[in-house]
């Protein structure tokens, strides 16, 4: 039965092979000229008597005929039946771009053979070489194809190992933030079966990536995972601690976030320092004074490595004094401290954006509605960009309170009201409470 298949499958390509040629009006010799291959060798795989021909011969015969790649890559693996050879054609097939649905049925094909023979042995080698792939969709969609077959034949380290790949990857799609977390989440259940290192890898980069979208609690589970497991004194559990205390900041938790500026204070990394003065003295301005904090803080406007959180600690705390002159001083001169072209990151598109909200507070409070309106949509629809929910909706319902005070200069902003309207419609249809 085998053989009549393997026949029938070699005739199909030979047939493909001697009817392009016949097409090209390309005699044999000359197509054995032009693609390397041996006159006998050529007659052979059309004739159906060659069973198991060399893909690179394939490849050389699809650029002398003008085959396409893609055409005699899913003729020849309907042959092909040894893994050895399918993971030949996978090399190949991959730094030629070829179409993903076809890379995918390639590795599938690949393994189910392989269920035949050695089966784990071929996932952790079509792992490695997953690893090794560079081009990111072709990288994501091997992972895939491992997740399905290890979770299908209970190959459980293999699985958690795929589906972290496949997560650090998604993550890095800033367009998806939400989408890719929530993804995150649900391959926690596998996280057991990886070495311990990976499990720390896997819980800091789900909890830095709870803290980008403002998921703050989630953050502090995550990043307790971390502390749990890493025994180092390295720099990850650092991050970890810094994280846990600038979240329980954020969420007006005060002590608890200083109880872990304590615990950062015994590691001694130059850019971790500052960054620790400067929540202690965020901690400052809500449990002592804001006359201290605006003092302590000022002094961070020159060596905080992220500027724009400085400026906007500093515009609150302005505001919540009523001083004028210093909101005036600090916009004066915000293009000196705050690059606004290279806001590409998640985090620091959030910080720019609680600027420019701030910046709207104050604007407003002075009636300069134009100004305010320019910030506070500016504002929105970053926290959007990003999937920051929480905060595009506290704006929203800002935008709310204040429409009713200054109808006529928002008519010069229909533009950026009807994206407000077409992003709360859009989550109101997925069943979304935003304001």
């Amino acid at each position: 039965m085998t053989d009549i298949s393997t026949s029938t499958l070699t005739s199909g390509l030979g047939e493909l092979i001697r009817s392009k040629r016949i097409d090209k009006q390309m005699t044999l010799p000359q197509a054995s000229e032009l693609s390397g291959i041996p006159e006998e060798m050529l007659s052979r795989i059309e004739s159906g008597e060659s069973t198991a021909p060399e893909f690179r011969s394939m490849l050389a015969l699809a650029t002398t005929l003008n085959i396409p790649i893609e055409e005699m890559t899913e003729t020849y693996i309907e042959l092909e039946r040894s893994s050895e050879s399918l993971f030949t054609v996978l090399k190949e097939a991959i730094p030629r771009l070829l179409p993903i649905p076809l890379i995918m049925k390639i590795a599938t094909q690949l393994l189910t053979i392989s269920q035949r023979e050695t089966s784990e042995d071929s996932v952790e080698r079509l792992y490695a070489l997953a690893t090794e792939t560079q081009e990111i969709p072709r990288k994501l969609a091997l992972f895939k194809v491992i997740s399905q077959f290890t979770d299908d034949h209970s190959i459980r380290p293999t699985l958690a190992k795929s589906l972290l790949q496949s997560y650090l990857i998604e993550r890095g799609d800033l367009r998806r933030l939400g989408d890719s977390y929530e993804y995150g989440r649900s391959i926690q259940y596998h996280v057991k079966f990886l070495p311990v290192d990976d499990q720390i890898v896997y819980y800091y980069k789900i909890g830095v990536h709870a803290y980008h979208l403002g998921k703050y609690e989630d953050c502090i589970q995550h990043c307790k995972k971390v502390l749990t497991l890493d025994y180092s004194e390295g720099t990850t559990k650092a991050e970890a601690l810094l994280l846990s205390a600038s979240s329980y900041f954020l969420l007006g938790l005060f002590d608890s976030a200083e109880k872990y500026v304590r615990l950062l204070k015994a590691f001694n990394f130059p850019w971790l320092n500052d960054q620790v003065d400067f929540l202690q003295a965020k901690i400052d301005s809500k449990k002592i004074s804001n006359e201290l904090a605006i003092v302590q803080i000022e002094k961070f406007l020159d060596k905080h490595p992220h500027k724009v959180v400085v400026m906007y600690d500093l515009l609150d705390l302005y505001l919540k004094q009523n001083d004028v002159n210093a909101i005036e001083r600090l916009i004066k001169h915000e293009k000196d401290f705050i690059d606004f072209t290279s806001t590409n990151h998640p985090l620091l598109i959030s910080e720019h954006a609680v600027y420019f909200s701030k910046k709207s507070e104050y604007y407003f409070t002075i009636n300069n509605a134009k100004e305010g309106f320019h910030n506070l949509f500016k504002s929105i629809i970053m926290f959007i960009s990003v999937d920051r929910h929480r905060e595009a909706s506290s704006n929203i319902g800002m935008l709310l309170s204040v429409m009713s005070r200054f109808p006529s200069a928002l008519h010069s902003f229909e533009k950026e009201f009807h994206q407000v309207i077409e992003y709360l419609q859009n989550n109101n249809n997925k069943g979304g409470a935003f304001i």
